[in-house]
């Protein structure tokens, strides 16, 4: 939930994983991953290494990214044909060679690597072509896959699919906008767009292509299979689509996000504190988090099974000022993404705040009352948005929490003395008492001693 609203203090957010740049040293960056699920084809086998900045989830494969650029996969090999019963058992693979990659996206049996180039490989099953990067592709600078099909957003703004287009998730919208997120499913497609709303075309038997009307704005968009989930500007989670195993029913209680998952069955969210909610089947013990698992920055989905990866190397964007009206707020973004390829929006009560697109805002009177956070964007190859946690900014004239303390400490100290203040009370009302009666007796007895005269 929100920080209350009386806290004058900025709070620092860890954020989602942004890919760092493969020029880094391999030592440098780089975190270690943690899986738990189902392990029926080594999807829980991801290694010990510690140089892990991105990781991609498929049904029951992974896909690890590492800080110099090349790929490692674990689990299952499904990209073989279906009829193909023999490698059954095999591992999944990586194309020989492959370097200078700076995002990774997972598939339900291809994966598509993005090069730091622009150019994109994909390897993987391809019956429906979704793995068949159109020639001559190029400047791509994000890119999605779904069930059998793909995504790749260039750097002019324009969207290229290619893969299966029965249900028309391939076919993007002409007017589709500036779009600075992708996401795929089985046979859908998802564009977050710069003022905020959400497109969705292709498949949509499980309500996934209508958007519900809590969402609003959002500042983050995944996709599973057949449902979808959002972060809105104020940190909350919103899911819809498919509900057979609960993965569409966001918790009530959920913490704000950074960072948001989605698979098969499951939907999960990170948090500024590097926690984990998931929701959904624990058929596999998906809901079981392992107890010791800490700092992380971002994760993925598979059928049966969750990786998390903890780096804590990942880029982080923290509000720095004090959450007051007309104080200055600082977005504090670290990554090692170029400066100039990076912009900001803030937003306050859930929505864009107009022209606040600097890495400063200074908090007017209509924010007081409201959630205040941060997204940072980049248009650099592999990089996608980040956002930093909500910042409540208090009412005005609402006591701080040291007013507070000091209230309860005197309240206290009062309760504390109530008991012999009673006391004493009744000590002088039985004195008082005392005095009264014995006038009486005395003026009896003088009565008395007149009537004998």
């Amino acid at each position: 939930m929100p920080a209350p609203r009386r806290s004058r203090t900025a709070t620092l957010a860890l954020v989602g994983l942004l890919v760092l740049s493969p020029a880094l040293p391999a030592a440098a960056v780089g975190g270690s991953l943690t899986a738990w699920g189902g392990d029926e084809f080594g999807e829980l086998q991801v290694g010990s290494a510690n140089d892990v900045v991105q990781i991609a989830v498929g049904p029951n494969y992974n896909m690890a990214l590492h800080a110099d650029g090349t790929v490692t996969a674990s689990g299952g090999n499904i990209f073989r044909p279906q009829d193909d019963v023999e490698n059954e058992s095999a591992q999944a693979t990586v194309p020989p060679g492959l370097t200078n990659v700076v995002q990774v996206v997972a598939g339900g049996a291809h994966t598509v690597a993005l090069r730091a180039d622009g150019t994109v490989v994909a390897w993987g099953r391809d019956t429906q072509g979704e793995s068949s990067v159109p020639a001559g592709l190029s400047n791509v600078v994000q890119l999605a896959a779904g069930g059998s099909h793909t995504l790749a957003l260039r750097d002019d703004g324009t969207v290229v699919a290619w893969g299966r287009s029965e249900e028309g998730a391939t076919d993007v919208p002409a007017d589709l906008g500036e779009v600075v997120q992708l996401a795929a499913g089985d046979g859908h497609s998802l564009a977050l767009l710069s003022d905020g709303s959400v497109r969705i075309w292709g498949r949509g038997d499980f309500g996934q292509d209508r958007l519900p009307g809590s969402l609003g704005e959002a500042v983050m968009i995944t996709a599973g299979r057949w449902h979808n989930v959002a972060i809105r500007p104020d940190g909350s989670v919103v899911s819809w689509g498919y509900d057979n195993r609960r993965q569409s029913s966001t918790p009530a209680d959920l913490a704000p996000a950074i960072s948001i998952a989605a698979g098969i069955d499951n939907s999960a969210a990170v948090h500024a504190d590097g926690t984990v909610t998931v929701w959904g089947t624990d058929l596999y013990q998906q809901l079981q988090v392992p107890a010791d698992l800490s700092g992380v920055t971002s994760l993925g989905i598979g059928q049966y099974h969750l990786v998390a990866l903890s780096d804590p190397t990942a880029a982080r964007l923290s509000i720095s000022g004090s959450a007051e009206v007309g104080a200055t707020l600082t977005a504090d973004l670290t990554t090692s993404a170029p400066a100039a390829s990076i912009s900001y929006q803030w937003y306050a009560d859930g929505s864009a705040i107009d022209g606040a697109t600097s890495d400063t805002y200074t908090v007017d009177a209509a924010d007081a009352g409201a959630p205040i956070l941060v997204r940072a964007l980049s248009t650099a190859p592999g990089i996608g948005p980040v956002i930093s946690a909500p910042l409540e900014i208090p009412l005005a004239g609402v006591e701080t929490d040291d007013a507070e303390a000091e209230g309860t400490d005197a309240e206290d100290a009062a309760s504390d003395g109530a008991p012999w203040a009673i006391i004493i009370a009744g000590i002088i009302v039985v004195a008082v008492i005392g005095v009264f009666v014995a006038l009486l007796i005395r003026r009896r007895k003088q009565g008395e001693t007149a009537d004998d005269v």
